[in-house]
């Protein structure tokens, strides 16, 4: 048996709480989305973290009901793929803070989609998932905090260092053989004006 307590501040923030998170489905986490309790119009917030047992059928849930979503926490939910973050990233034009640490089974065609459609975001956590690289697009979204630490990633844009300076916080390690330490000491001693 599941026993949830579902938290809904002032109708706009949704956090799941259970005793066995991983035994929660796509159909308990989206009968609480879908329920009359939730009003999707006034909803900004959503943690599913730890939620092992939910898919992309929840994330395209929350991106189809709640497009003025701010912040998504799914961390450690090891069944969501692309699919559901490029719904999200498709749907949720507003987004701000987005973490999906954990979740291996993202890549980069997920963070090609946050590069191209989350020009709001401010905030992306996503370490120890399955990216390889980073966009060169990535480095023009207005980030603060990036954490891509233990991923695979052998590639980094040309123009990582000004990625790296709009941000108060910057981490990209524990990635293979340290390629990020070796590309940024290349790049720092590149010509100011931004030929490579």
């Amino acid at each position: 048996m599941v026993v949830m307590l579902v938290m809904v501040f002032g109708e706009s923030l949704v956090m799941v709480y259970c005793t066995d998170r991983d035994k929660l489905t796509d159909s308990h986490v989206i009968d609480i989305l879908l329920s009359n309790d939730v009003k999707p119009d006034e909803v900004t917030f959503i943690d599913l973290s730890y939620c092992e047992g939910i898919t992309d059928e929840t994330l395209k849930v929350v991106a189809e009901r709640f497009p003025q979503l701010q912040t998504l926490i799914v961390d450690l939910c090891s069944l969501i793929t692309d699919v559901g973050i490029i719904a999200i990233t498709e749907k949720c034009p507003h987004l701000w803070i987005l973490s999906y640490s954990y979740c291996k089974n993202i890549s980069d065609a997920a963070l090609h989609a946050i590069a191209t459609n989350c020009k709001q975001l401010k905030t992306l956590v996503a370490s120890n998932c399955g990216i390889s690289s980073i966009p060169e697009a990535l480095c023009d979204v207005p980030l603060e905090t990036l954490n891509l630490n233990g991923n695979n990633i052998t590639r980094l844009p040309r123009n990582i260092t000004k990625l790296a300076a709009t941000c108060t916080s910057f981490s990209i390690s524990n990635n293979p053989s340290d390629i990020h330490q070796k590309q940024l000491r290349n790049t720092d001693s590149r010509p100011s004006n931004g030929t490579l």
